[in-house]
């Protein structure tokens, strides 16, 4: 089942965050879509600058959000989340800046994001579930 363009188990009962994903995972989809459009390419580049500026502003606070945490013994998961981070931001860019006739290779970066966005998720998840179980962090769930 769906929600918001994530499945209910991608949820991680931090409200702010769960919606960033959701919105993010709805961005995905939108750019997908537009491959039907008849000047397609403009319009991806548009959602693909709107993409970028979301995903970095959503990376900056999950960022702040891990800063505020006592997170020194978790540095293995931060290095993580900043290289997928990374890796969202630069497929988003490659987007932008690929031929404007390039249906299928549009159609592959927005596969690639969705299974980015999918490990962004889980690894999210690991450290949510973490930070449960030693009592820092309580969920909306």
């Amino acid at each position: 089942m769906k929600l918001t363009g994530l499945r209910l188990d991608a949820r991680l009962g931090i409200r702010e965050i769960d919606n960033d994903h959701a919105a993010l995972s709805r961005m995905i989809a939108e750019i997908g879509k537009l491959l039907h459009n008849q000047n397609y390419f403009d319009d991806i580049r548009d959602k693909a600058v709107r993409l970028f500026r979301f995903a970095d502003e959503h990376f900056t606070r999950e960022d702040t959000m891990m800063d505020a945490l006592p997170y020194t013994k978790y540095a293995g998961h931060i290095d993580t989340h900043k290289k997928l981070h990374m890796s969202f931001l630069s497929q988003i860019a490659g987007m932008s800046n690929c031929a404007p006739n390039s249906r299928d290779v549009v159609l592959k970066y927005t596969q690639i994001l969705s299974d980015i966005l999918d490990e962004m998720v889980s690894t999210d998840r690991d450290m949510v579930n973490i930070l449960i179980a030693e009592g820092v962090l309580q969920t909306s769930h």
